[in-house]
């Protein structure tokens, strides 16, 4: 049986992207809830919802390719209509392209009781269902609207908990505890961020491990006084280090700010657990500047004629220094 190994690359990404949300983008595509096909606002059939938000997802792909991400995140408000579609692209592509290396990872930008705003990340392969278990279990009302409906959603409204108790609220299932990760927004002078005056009774009693800050702001943007709420340094606040991982907030049509945040994560697999081990290890695994990586490296160890060893040949990671411990080989 060939053996599959699995190895942590670099890879640049952004957790925060949305499906076009400008109020003039309407023309021959349908999209998100609230927008309509060109002249059918009355009409549009279940069909060209369908193709429409298909060939968006078709485009989005395609910028995402151009833009060179590898890790994405489609993370609309409250809402995972579009997710499906992009999920079912990047698998045509797999197909027909075994060079084609994009991963998505299912989220949700959520507003907590007193307007704190999170993203919640999934793991890439966790089912629909469960998605929509979570959406229940927040309370989100979207969880049973009609989503194939071509008129505007209902009103976003806040949760029933403070975002601290949002994991609480999930690892009630089982079929969730482990898949997904949330990041609370650590944004300077945002409406929405956690870290205001007054915030470090929240902030404090939270378990996550990482923040995300918005319109592709970075850790060099933040204030020293927000700096030192994150460094798990100021005891009122927190001990723990929270770093601030760029998002693009990307939400026009035109694309401009998708990838821009310049961010990249040394990941092994596509889930909630390695960006949570890459937030404990950010210092070897985030990067906001390109990642340099050695032109010479060992690809692989091979393992012949060992009296104790059966041959073998074990891949190494690029981006990895190998140590090895033990013994003699012979």
């Amino acid at each position: 049986m060939e053996r599959i190994v699995s190895f942590a690359i670099w890879r640049k990404c952004d957790f925060q992207i949305h499906s076009p949300r400008d109020p003039n983008w309407i023309g021959s595509r349908l999209i998100g809830r609230g927008q309509v096909l060109e002249g059918k606002s009355s009409s549009v059939t279940d069909d060209e919802i369908h193709e429409a938000r298909a060939q968006w997802a078709k485009t989005f792909v395609d910028k995402c390719s151009e833009k060179g991400l590898q890790a994405i995140a489609l993370t609309d408000h409250h809402e995972m209509v579009m997710v499906p579609y992009v999920k079912a692209e990047i698998e045509r592509r797999e197909k027909t392209d075994p060079t084609f290396d994009l991963w998505l990872f299912p989220g949700m930008e959520l507003t907590a009781l007193g307007g704190k705003q999170c993203l919640i990340l999934f793991d890439a392969d966790l089912s629909e269902e469960w998605w929509r278990q979570a959406q229940g279990a927040l309370g989100i009302e979207y969880a049973n609207v009609d989503e194939k409906a071509a008129t505007a959603p209902p009103r976003v409204t806040h949760l029933t908990c403070h975002y601290p108790d949002i994991a609480e609220r999930l690892d009630q299932f089982e079929g969730l505890k482990g898949r997904y990760i949330i990041l609370p927004n650590v944004s300077q002078g945002n409406a929405h961020t956690v870290l205001v005056k007054g915030g470090h009774g929240e902030f404090s009693r939270m378990k996550y491990v990482g923040g995300y800050l918005d319109n592709c702001q970075t850790i060099n943007n933040l204030t020293s006084k927000n700096l030192r709420r994150l460094s798990g340094t100021h005891k009122k606040w927190s001990s723990r280090h929270i770093y601030p991982l760029p998002t693009s907030d990307s939400r026009s049509a035109d694309y401009r700010q998708l990838g821009e945040n310049d961010t990249w994560i040394k990941l092994a697999q596509p889930t909630a657990e390695a960006i949570r081990q890459a937030f404990l290890g950010h210092k070897s695994r985030i990067r906001i500047e390109t990642p340099i990586i050695p032109s010479q490296f060992i690809k692989d160890i091979t393992i012949q004629r060992s009296t104790i060893l059966a041959p073998n040949s074990m891949p190494l990671s690029p981006v990895n220094c190998p140590g090895i411990v033990g013994g003699r080989f012979v």
